[in-house]
Protein backbone atom coordinates (compact mmCIF):
# COMPACT_ATOMS: atom_id res chain seq x y z
CA UNK A 1 0.00 0.00 0.00
CA UNK A 2 0.88 3.66 -0.85
CA UNK A 3 2.20 5.53 2.51
CA UNK A 4 -0.27 8.25 3.32
CA UNK A 5 0.96 11.75 5.57
CA UNK A 6 -1.18 9.39 8.50
CA UNK A 7 1.00 6.04 7.71
CA UNK A 8 4.51 7.47 7.46
CA UNK A 9 4.08 10.22 10.61
CA UNK A 10 2.69 7.63 12.49
CA UNK A 11 4.74 4.85 11.65
CA UNK A 12 2.24 2.43 10.61
CA UNK A 13 1.82 0.26 7.61
CA UNK A 14 -1.81 0.98 6.88
CA UNK A 15 -3.70 4.26 7.01
CA UNK A 16 -5.93 2.86 9.45
CA UNK A 17 -7.20 3.73 12.97
CA UNK A 18 -9.13 1.60 15.43
CA UNK A 19 -11.87 3.43 17.00
CA UNK A 20 -11.87 4.15 20.54
CA UNK A 21 -14.78 3.04 22.31
CA UNK A 22 -14.70 4.41 25.39
CA UNK A 23 -16.60 2.19 27.60
CA UNK A 24 -17.00 0.02 25.23
CA UNK A 25 -15.45 -3.04 23.48
CA UNK A 26 -12.02 -0.82 23.19
CA UNK A 27 -9.14 -3.15 25.00
CA UNK A 28 -5.94 -3.24 25.63
CA UNK A 29 -5.80 -6.72 23.80
CA UNK A 30 -7.87 -5.18 20.98
CA UNK A 31 -5.72 -2.35 20.21
CA UNK A 32 -2.49 -4.63 20.09
CA UNK A 33 -3.99 -6.86 17.65
CA UNK A 34 -4.50 -3.74 15.32
CA UNK A 35 -1.12 -2.05 15.92
CA UNK A 36 0.06 -6.16 15.19
CA UNK A 37 -1.99 -5.87 12.12
CA UNK A 38 -0.40 -3.23 10.58
CA UNK A 39 -3.09 0.15 11.77
CA UNK A 40 -2.88 2.46 14.78
CA UNK A 41 -4.58 0.69 18.00
CA UNK A 42 -6.47 3.28 20.01
CA UNK A 43 -7.62 2.98 23.57
CA UNK A 44 -10.78 4.91 24.75
CA UNK A 45 -9.63 6.40 27.83
CA UNK A 46 -12.36 8.30 29.13
CA UNK A 47 -14.03 6.53 31.38
CA UNK A 48 -10.78 5.63 32.93
CA UNK A 49 -9.25 6.42 36.10
CA UNK A 50 -6.11 7.67 35.68
CA UNK A 51 -3.93 4.79 37.19
CA UNK A 52 -6.44 2.33 35.28
CA UNK A 53 -5.67 4.38 32.10
CA UNK A 54 -2.05 4.22 32.86
CA UNK A 55 -2.43 0.39 33.54
CA UNK A 56 -4.06 -0.04 30.47
CA UNK A 57 -1.17 2.01 28.43
CA UNK A 58 1.78 -0.13 30.07
CA UNK A 59 -0.78 -3.25 29.12
CA UNK A 60 -0.48 -2.07 24.72
CA UNK A 61 2.85 -1.38 25.30
CA UNK A 62 3.63 -4.78 26.80
CA UNK A 63 2.12 -5.95 23.86
CA UNK A 64 3.25 -4.51 21.22
CA UNK A 65 6.06 -2.21 20.29
CA UNK A 66 3.87 -0.28 17.98
CA UNK A 67 2.73 3.09 18.05
CA UNK A 68 -0.62 3.69 19.19
CA UNK A 69 -3.46 6.30 20.37
CA UNK A 70 -5.25 7.12 23.51
CA UNK A 71 -8.67 8.87 23.03
CA UNK A 72 -10.70 11.57 25.48
CA UNK A 73 -13.28 13.97 25.52
CA UNK A 74 -12.04 17.03 24.88
CA UNK A 75 -14.30 18.57 27.49
CA UNK A 76 -15.58 17.56 31.05
CA UNK A 77 -18.92 16.87 30.65
CA UNK A 78 -22.40 18.11 32.13
CA UNK A 79 -22.03 17.71 36.08
CA UNK A 80 -24.78 15.83 37.07
CA UNK A 81 -26.73 16.23 40.28
CA UNK A 82 -29.29 13.98 42.15
CA UNK A 83 -32.39 15.28 40.47
CA UNK A 84 -30.59 14.65 37.09
CA UNK A 85 -29.49 11.12 38.10
CA UNK A 86 -33.00 10.41 39.35
CA UNK A 87 -35.07 11.56 36.01
CA UNK A 88 -32.36 9.52 34.04
CA UNK A 89 -32.96 6.47 36.61
CA UNK A 90 -36.39 6.22 36.08
CA UNK A 91 -36.62 7.13 32.38
CA UNK A 92 -34.48 3.51 32.10
CA UNK A 93 -35.94 1.48 34.89
CA UNK A 94 -38.37 -0.02 32.14
CA UNK A 95 -35.59 -1.22 30.37
CA UNK A 96 -33.46 -2.71 32.89
CA UNK A 97 -37.18 -3.75 34.27
CA UNK A 98 -37.31 -6.06 31.22
CA UNK A 99 -34.09 -7.04 30.81
CA UNK A 100 -33.81 -8.11 34.17
CA UNK A 101 -31.14 -6.04 35.48
CA UNK A 102 -30.38 -4.16 38.22
CA UNK A 103 -30.63 -0.49 38.46
CA UNK A 104 -27.06 0.85 38.89
CA UNK A 105 -25.96 1.99 42.48
CA UNK A 106 -24.44 6.16 42.44
CA UNK A 107 -22.78 7.83 39.76
CA UNK A 108 -19.02 7.14 38.55
CA UNK A 109 -16.90 10.07 39.68
CA UNK A 110 -16.63 11.74 36.67
CA UNK A 111 -12.94 12.04 34.93
CA UNK A 112 -11.44 15.42 34.46
CA UNK A 113 -10.20 15.76 31.17
CA UNK A 114 -6.29 17.38 32.67
CA UNK A 115 -5.96 14.04 35.22
CA UNK A 116 -6.13 11.93 31.77
CA UNK A 117 -4.19 14.08 30.07
CA UNK A 118 -1.14 13.88 32.88
CA UNK A 119 -0.88 10.41 32.04
CA UNK A 120 -0.76 10.66 28.45
CA UNK A 121 2.08 13.08 28.57
CA UNK A 122 3.88 10.90 31.56
CA UNK A 123 3.47 7.94 29.38
CA UNK A 124 4.17 9.55 26.04
CA UNK A 125 2.23 7.37 23.93
CA UNK A 126 2.26 8.32 20.14
CA UNK A 127 -1.43 9.85 19.49
CA UNK A 128 -3.32 11.85 21.84
CA UNK A 129 -7.06 11.91 19.85
CA UNK A 130 -10.41 13.35 20.83
CA UNK A 131 -13.79 13.91 20.64
CA UNK A 132 -16.63 16.47 21.47
CA UNK A 133 -14.71 19.62 20.78
CA UNK A 134 -11.13 20.84 21.01
CA UNK A 135 -8.60 20.86 24.31
CA UNK A 136 -7.10 23.75 25.40
CA UNK A 137 -4.27 25.46 23.57
CA UNK A 138 -2.02 23.90 26.01
CA UNK A 139 -2.63 20.92 25.72
CA UNK A 140 -2.07 20.96 22.18
CA UNK A 141 1.03 22.41 22.43
CA UNK A 142 2.46 20.29 25.03
CA UNK A 143 2.01 17.50 22.78
CA UNK A 144 3.78 19.06 20.13
CA UNK A 145 6.78 19.73 22.36
CA UNK A 146 6.68 16.26 23.27
CA UNK A 147 6.00 14.73 19.55
CA UNK A 148 2.59 13.14 20.37
CA UNK A 149 0.20 13.55 17.25
CA UNK A 150 -2.69 15.54 17.91
CA UNK A 151 -6.15 13.54 16.30
CA UNK A 152 -9.17 15.51 16.24
CA UNK A 153 -12.72 14.68 15.74
CA UNK A 154 -14.94 16.42 13.49
CA UNK A 155 -18.58 15.56 12.60
CA UNK A 156 -19.25 18.77 10.59
CA UNK A 157 -17.38 20.75 8.06
CA UNK A 158 -17.49 23.76 11.13
CA UNK A 159 -15.54 21.31 13.35
CA UNK A 160 -13.26 20.56 10.42
CA UNK A 161 -11.85 23.82 9.77
CA UNK A 162 -12.32 24.78 14.10
CA UNK A 163 -9.61 21.73 14.27
CA UNK A 164 -7.33 23.31 11.38
CA UNK A 165 -7.21 26.01 12.47
CA UNK A 166 -6.03 25.10 16.40
CA UNK A 167 -2.95 22.73 14.40
CA UNK A 168 -4.29 19.65 15.26
CA UNK A 169 -1.90 16.93 12.93
CA UNK A 170 -4.79 14.62 11.52
CA UNK A 171 -9.17 15.00 11.65
CA UNK A 172 -10.86 12.48 12.06
CA UNK A 173 -14.26 12.46 9.91
CA UNK A 174 -16.84 11.00 11.88
CA UNK A 175 -20.07 10.64 10.82
CA UNK A 176 -23.52 9.88 12.90
CA UNK A 177 -23.36 6.14 12.06
CA UNK A 178 -20.04 6.36 14.28
CA UNK A 179 -21.31 5.17 17.74
CA UNK A 180 -24.66 6.71 17.63
CA UNK A 181 -23.43 10.28 18.64
CA UNK A 182 -22.01 13.29 17.53
CA UNK A 183 -19.87 16.33 18.05
CA UNK A 184 -20.64 19.27 20.03
CA UNK A 185 -21.17 21.37 16.88
CA UNK A 186 -24.57 21.91 15.28
CA UNK A 187 -23.67 24.21 12.31
CA UNK A 188 -24.24 21.83 8.98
Amino acid sequence: MKPTAFSTRMGVELPLMLAPMAGGPSTPALAVAVCEAGGLGSLGGQYLPPDKLRAQIREVRAGTSRPFAVNLFADDGVETGPQLVAAASRSLQRYWDELGLKAPEGVPRAIQLAESFAVLLEERVAAFSFTFGIPPTSMLQACRERGIATIGTATCVAEAVELQQSGVDFICAQGAEAGGHRGTFDRD
